[in-house]
């Protein structure tokens, strides 16, 4: 049995690794549910340290693949290209007997925790711990081999070992240089919880910082900030990454401009490391404390810095003031699925984040609107002849007055318990921070919000369902199929169904009537600036 799948070796490799981290985090959060540090401790040394250390085996994997997609990209690209012609189609009968390794290997943890293995005053009973090791690797080689296969595995294999094996060198040296660098936190530590206290506190949280306990306090919520949390780790570690980096591509940058990248690199780490901080706090007093001092804690900090990492020399390569003219990159052309899609993907990740970390209000709504407003502006120039017109368009206007005055329509009765609740929490808020909050609420409704839903449902579905490549359908080809499916994903993003597909169908309708994308993005434009104007003048919070 055999499941059809993408064959790219990228795409298949990509995939098995995203599936292992969400089996390791789904098992860690339930072993940290059932389970806490006495039941670790009472397994003795030996068993508590290599629990521990299987933690910060994740965390040398993430930066080992950072590193390598960083370092050499070329030849991890060129090998990937190599393996797709071996990749076979995905294994039915291996991705079950991933799921029993993976099933045995979760019940060789809990069991292990449960004090199963018993150990006895010689030590560890190696049958135990050969047991956990042996479940572990199968669990790993069957997803492989049910991704990738036994030729492209091998062949990924041959062809990447030494640059695998110098990011792995890499990843120990930027750790050592990080471990020595949390030596000098105490320099760093009260700038740190001061920082961390002021974003709880700006966004209505009532944080209180200890600088001389190195203490941070949120509600009920309190953690000590270790030296590892200060900052300084995570600056010495994007520090000696990018030197790297400079030194492994130094004919490909101009300098001394490129060094600028390592000052930047270094306020950005310690920025990040502070909003860590702050949502730790938040997700731990208002959320769920195990969540917060469990699987946050521990791999927060090394998805912000690979995540940092890639972002950065990605801006190194791509941006003139750093690189040779011979030398640029316009990735922004090379992947037009990103340019129009990426945003919005930002705008629905953003989202669901910030409105897990909040109830009433969304109060950190105005990440939802810079993280997509910066994507746009990485890939402006590849609009700029394509997508997007400046020339104001009376279809749109009159199309987004239609649209808006049919959504109010549809929502002629107010849902009043929504109403007061909203009302409540914005009141709840100072004046400087309630109208900080409402104009980003205003800026990424009638701005951002349609530019980046328009690129990604007209602008990139809708001419995506027609042809494969989508880039040289013209915006007005008219197709039932892709109409109705592009107007109905739409809708389902909207808590009124009905009124967002109809409000889709009345998009799509005006790229058809004259072929500019421009005019569905007015029209959008214009709808959600009538919601809002309902929304302020009506108190109808209900409608936004």
């Amino acid at each position: 049995m055999t499941l059809p799948a993408q064959r790219h070796a990228g795409v298949r490799l990509g995939l098995a690794l995203g599936l292992l981290f969400v089996e390791y985090l789904v098992l860690y959060l339930l072993l940290a549910h059932f389970f806490d540090g006495s039941d670790l401790q009472a397994l003795g040394p030996l068993w508590s340290g290599i629990l521990w250390r299987s933690t910060l085996l994740v965390a040398g994997v993430a930066v080992a693949c950072t590193a390598t997609i960083a370092l050499w990209s070329s030849e991890l690209k060129q090998q990937l290209e190599i393996a797709s012609d071996l990749v076979p189609p995905v294994g039915g009968r291996w991705l079950g007997a991933h799921l029993l390794a993976f099933g045995a290997f979760s019940a060789t943890s809990a069991l292990v925790l449960a004090g199963g293995p018993q150990p006895s005053s010689a030590g560890l009973q190696p049958g135990w711990l050969l047991l956990w090791l042996v479940t572990a690797g199968l669990t790993v080689l069957t997803l492989l081999q049910a991704t990738l296969g036994t030729a492209a595995l091998q062949q990924l294999i041959r062809g990447l070992r030494r640059p695998v094996l110098l990011a792995l060198l890499f990843g120990v040296a930027v750790s050592l240089v990080a471990a020595a660098a949390t030596k000098q936190w105490t320099t760093l530590a009260p700038l740190t919880l001061h920082f961390a206290a002021g974003l709880l506190t700006a966004f209505g949280g009532d944080a209180r910082a200890d600088t001389a306990n190195a203490i941070l306090q949120l509600r009920d919520f309190t953690v000590i900030v270790a030296p590892t949390c200060s900052g300084i780790e995570g600056m010495g570690l994007i520090a000696t990454f990018l030197t790297g980096y400079l030194v492994r591509f130094r004919n490909s940058h101009r300098f001394p401009h490129a060094l600028l990248i390592l000052p930047l690199g270094v306020a950005l780490a310690w920025l990040a490391n502070s909003i860590r901080i702050a949502l730790l706090m938040v997700i731990g007093a208002y959320v769920d404390p195990e969540l917060a001092s469990g699987a946050f804690h521990s791999m927060a900090g090394w998805l912000f810095f690979c995540a940092l990492a890639l972002a950065l020399t990605a801006i190194a390569r791509s941006t003139p003031w750093f690189v040779r003219a011979e030398q640029r990159v316009e990735g922004a052309t090379e992947n037009p699925t990103a340019a129009y899609c990426l945003p919005f993907l930002l705008l629905l990740g953003t989202g669901m984040l910030t409105s897990a970390l909040t109830r009433d209000l969304d109060l950190y709504y105005p990440a939802r609107v810079l993280l997509p407003a910066l994507c746009l502006w990485f890939y402006r120039d590849y609009f700029k002849p394509a997508a997007l017109s400046r020339a104001l368009s009376w279809p749109g206007l009159l199309g987004g007055l239609l649209v808006g005055a049919g959504w109010i329509a549809l929502h002629l009765t107010p849902d009043t318990e929504f109403q007061h609740k909203f009302s409540a929490a914005l009141l709840e808020l100072s004046p400087a921070q309630r109208y900080t909050w409402l104009v980003f609420r205003v800026l990424g409704s009638v701005l951002l919000v349609p530019i980046v839903e328009e690129l990604a449902f007209r602008g990139f579905l809708q001419r995506r369902l027609l042809a494969n490549d989508f880039t040289h359908v013209p915006q007005q080809r008219y197709g039932f199929i892709s109409l109705l499916t592009s107007s109905a994903i739409f809708g389902s993003l909207h808590p009124n169904w009905l009124a967002g597909t109809l409000a889709g169908v009345a998009f799509s309708s005006l790229t058809y009537l004259r072929g500019r994308l421009s005019d569905a993005i007015v029209a959008h434009s214009v709808a959600n600036a009538m919601l809002c104007i309902a929304a302020l003048a009506f108190d109808r919070w209900d409608l936004w």
